[in-house]
């Protein structure tokens, strides 16, 4: 035996084939090719395509997925482009849709012990990668009867590099496809709530907790507390305040703001599983990524980016990280944040709503459109937020803002913005002179609530001439209702 048939012995490759005609009316020939089928890649690779004519196909039954064999000489891609044995000069090319996957409702993604052959539809036989879950996707048109809520299961951390990619194709129902990534949680710390200050806006209190046997909460910064055996109840660490002392957010109780926790109440400080990017597109595609730490580990700039018509990102009980040193790119039709947290540099370019989320030691970047965005009891530390270019900004509940250095602004507004607030302004640890908002540029702030909010500078509007000029609560204009503060900065 050669070494070529021991070979193929040992990996018991096993091929069916059966001839087909097709007839090219443009060449005016018709040509006999070969449909082939192997049991999966390692077989595709060991099969002898010397006497296969160009463009005959091989079905790899691991992959539910054709190939085709071309002259090329790109660049190898595991499961997408595979050396064709015995023939110089071909590739096999993985044809770029598998509709056999289409109708498959829950999948499960472990980079660790996951196999890109795996059927991938259980915990015990999950894919490796996100692209092999993206290939099998691809184009993907749902019939009647698909599911139109796919779970994707994460178990362990995704390199970077790996987004989460979903192309849909034709969608003329118009039906809503909803993916979740439901990521895997480990336990940091836990314990049991010896003290606890709920929030109390009018003396600038925030909620505020401390925990037996966690004497730091420094290392725990923008990561999420819940309530042992109740995961939908949470809240964000915001600060660590000295003496064993948490600053928590206002809490996430599953969609809506809660009162806050109590003594007696076992928390855990937990951390999901990371992601590093999504790519999602197609019609009425929309993503929720739940209790997940999006982020990348290297310099590469972060992108969570849909551009599915009438797409919504979504992130729940999750935290954004960017330490690329660049900044995270946040678009989509509109994106929310429930009970999530978000820390380093975002850009966003969507309407973005949501519930109980808080910006930590950050610059967030909401650029403006025809779109509104809806924060209902969000809160804010050491950070800025710059709003620009028409954005438009309605707060809902109370706004907490905190740990504010000497000159620093919450809110920077310019060219043609406005912020409207609908109940309470408060806030704690701010330097007294630090800038509630800084306005030019024809920006406007509306609030129907007195704010209690300690910034030592309330605002700052930009004068003809003049610069900065600093205001007090005391001095803002009223507008026609007397609860109402209305502030008009001109342009420079």
């Amino acid at each position: 035996m050669n070494k070529i048939a021991a070979t193929l012995a040992f990996f018991s490759l096993t091929v069916s084939c059966s001839s087909g005609t097709y007839h090219d009316s443009h060449a005016g020939v018709q040509q006999t090719t070969a449909a082939l089928t192997v049991a999966d890649v390692t077989s595709l690779s060991l099969l002898d395509a010397s006497t296969l004519q160009d463009g005959d196909l091989a079905y790899v039954d691991t992959l539910k997925s054709h190939f085709s064999l071309e002259p090329s000489a790109q660049a190898l891609v595991s499961y997408v482009r595979i050396t064709a044995f015995n023939r110089p000069g071909y590739e096999w090319l993985r044809y770029g849709t598998s509709p056999a996957w289409w109708s498959e409702a829950n999948w499960w993604i472990d980079p660790v012990a996951g196999n890109d052959e795996a059927v991938g539809t259980s915990s015990s036989a999950p894919l490796q990668t996100n692209a092999e879950f993206g290939r099998r996707m691809y184009t993907r048109e749902p019939a009647a009867t698909d599911p139109t809520l796919i779970t994707i299961n994460y178990v362990n951390d995704v390199p970077d590099g790996d987004a989460l990619t979903y192309v849909g194709g034709p969608n003329l129902a118009g039906t809503n496809i909803n993916l979740i990534a439901q990521c895997a949680t480990v336990v940091l710390a836990s314990g049991t709530i010896d003290t606890a200050l709920q929030r109390v806006p009018d003396s600038n209190q925030g909620n505020t907790i401390t925990v037996p046997g966690i004497s730091s909460w420094t290392p725990y910064i923008g990561k999420l507390i819940r309530l042992q055996g109740t995961p939908t109840t949470s809240a964000i660490i915001e600060a660590d305040l000295g003496s064993g002392q948490a600053l928590l957010s206002e809490q996430y109780v599953n969609g809506i703001e809660g009162p806050g926790f109590v003594v007696g109440q076992t928390i855990e400080v937990f951390q999901g599983t990371r992601l590093p990017d999504a790519e999602v597109d197609g019609p009425n595609v929309a993503v929720n990524f739940r209790t997940c730490l999006v982020q990348t580990i290297g310099t590469t700039r972060m992108n969570l980016s849909s551009n599915a018509v009438n797409g919504t990102m979504s992130f729940t009980q999750s935290e954004i990280r960017d330490t690329s040193g660049s900044y995270t790119y946040l678009n989509a039709y509109s994106a929310n944040l429930n009970g999530s947290s978000v820390m380093g540099k975002v850009y966003v370019q969507t309407a973005l709503s949501g519930v109980s989320a808080s910006f930590i030691n950050s610059w967030l970047f909401v650029e403006g459109g025809v779109w509104y965005d809806h924060w209902d009891s969000f809160g804010a530390w050491n950070t800025t937020i710059n709003v620009g270019d028409g954005g438009v900004i309605r707060m809902h509940n109370d706004f907490h803002s905190g740990g504010l250095p000497a000159g620093k602004p919450q809110f920077y507004m310019y060219t043609n913005t406005d912020v409207y607030w609908a109940y309470r302004w408060y806030g704690q640890g701010n330097d007294p002179t630090s800038i509630g908002m800084q306005f030019q540029q024809l920006s406007s702030f509306l609030f129907s609530h007195v704010p209690t909010c300690n910034v030592g500078i309330p605002f700052q509007t930009s004068e003809w001439g003049i610069g900065f000029v600093n205001r007090t609560w005391a001095d803002m204009p009223y507008g026609p209702d007397e609860h109402q503060i209305y502030v008009h900065a001109d342009a420079e």
